[in-house]
Parts: C-alpha cells; structure tokens; sequence
C-alpha cells in the first residue's frame, strides 16, 4: 500500500499521480517485488511540477512530475530531461534513471545531503563560493555549446527590466568591449537551494526546468546576484571566490569577471 506524507500545501494534490503510477515507478525501482509497501514524500511543489520522494525495498529515487497537459509545464519537462540527459556523463548532476515522456516525470538520483542555501554561513562562505565557481565552471565546460558572436552590453539590453538600469549604463563601456563567442546550455537559474552539497561534500544541480542556450558565463551572472543578496555586507568576499572558481574550471579571465 502506497503513503503519501504531504509536507507542502500549495499545487495539484501529488496523490492522483500516485495512484496511476506509483505500481509502475516501484517496479522501476525494483523489479522482482511486488508486495511491498512504497512510501512516498512531497518535496517541493509548483503550478507546474510535483518532486516526490519515493522509498521502496531500501531504494530511494526523486521524481518530479510535470503537469503537462499545460503547454508551459510541457516545456519545462523537456527541458528538464535534455538537461540531465546531455550531463549525465559530467558527474555534476544527479543520474537520470527513467522517465516518462507520456506521463510527463523523470526519477533521478536521491542526493543523501543538504542544499546549498540551507547550509552556507559566514564561516564556510569563501570556501563554499570558490567550490561553487569551480561547479559553474565544469557545468560550461560540459554543456552543448554554439558558436556566436556578441557582447554583454547589447545581451543585456535584451531584458527590459535592465533598460533604466543604472549599473548596466555606467558600465556600458565595459559590457560593450565584454565579448562573448559562444552560447553554452546554461542552468538559467541561480538559486543556491538548487545546488545540493552531498554528504562526502560533492556539489550536484537539481531542477533544470529553465535551462536554456545563454552566454557563456551567464549561470556565474545569475549565481552572484543570489549570494551578494544572501551575504550583502561579504560582496567582494563572494565574488572573488565564485570567480575564482570559475576561472580555475574554465581558463576564463579572472579580472574581466570580476568587474562583471
């Protein structure tokens, strides 16, 4: 008999999914039981995906469902998918182990850890920020990647809500001679409790529903911005350390990256 320990009140109820495929998912996981209780739990929801723990015979694995009768969340699940999929041999992300392009969910690797943005301090910032730099890096590094020419002043403009931006004005200088030559398959999302920390202290990225072709350097961009807010009064702190880190992975210009 399946549970389901509901932990978060918002988004479809996870239970209905359960019911229609939960026998399928447990003979996924272990395929020469059939009378055994599966528990599962509510991780995280949204309007447009469900992750859930499932625990079956000691094997753990997180599916995430989408709710892909809506166009949107179709998306995102295709995204999701070719993400792990194109990373599966980087190490950096958690094993895609089966998925459903039908029924719209994808079982992956159970982390055994914590997520970054629950864990980070004052204490372990310089040493956290160079170890995340370092995983922005080898994600670039192992991430599709196409061919192009621009520069970061141009990009930027590309977003509205930069337009009256009083950084991106006085910097145009800088942004304009920033080229760029290539677009990589980014993470496009830089909250630090989508990096996970596993026991023996690895770094792995989850939910890669927004992932799409960016500049290289853009996940460093946006992962900056998530930090300087948590740690405002550590600025330099954390940007020389994230930095660091990246160009330790990549080769890329410290100093360029740094005034960016």
């Amino acid at each position: 008999m399946n549970s389901v320990e509901e932990k978060i009140e918002t988004g479809p109820d996870p239970k209905d999914f359960v019911s229609l495929h939960g026998g399928s998912i447990a003979k996924k996981l272990v395929p020469d039981l059939t009378d055994n209780h599966m528990s599962v739990s509510v991780l995280a929801r949204s309007s447009l995906s469900t992750t859930l723990k499932f625990s079956y015979a000691g094997v753990v694995r997180v599916v995430k469902h989408f709710h892909v009768d809506d166009r949107k969340a179709r998306a995102c699940y295709l995204r999701e998918r070719d993400a792990l999929r194109v990373h599966a041999q980087s190490g950096l992300v958690p094993t895609l182990e089966f998925f459903s392009d039908e029924a719209g969910f994808l079982a992956v690797e159970h982390i055994d850890g914590e997520n970054v943005r629950d864990v980070i301090d004052q204490q372990s910032l310089d040493y956290m920020c160079f170890a995340i730099g370092k995983w922005l890096g080898k994600f670039a590094n192992a991430a599709p990647s196409k061919q192009v020419s621009g520069n970061w002043e141009q990009y930027l403009h590309n977003y509205a809500e930069l337009n009256n931006s009083l950084s991106v004005s006085s910097s145009s200088d800088f942004l304009r001679e920033f080229t760029y030559d290539k677009v990589v398959l980014s993470k496009n999302d830089g909250a630090l409790s989508n990096l996970m920390i596993a026991r023996d202290g690895k770094l792995f990225g989850v939910d890669f529903e927004n992932s799409q072709f960016k500049p290289f350097g853009w996940d460093l961009l946006l992962t900056a911005r998530a930090l300087v807010r948590l740690f405002p009064s550590e600025t330099s702190l954390c940007i020389a350390e994230l930095v660091n880190g990246f160009c330790k992975a990549t080769g890329a210009n410290s100093e360029k990256y740094r005034t960016f």
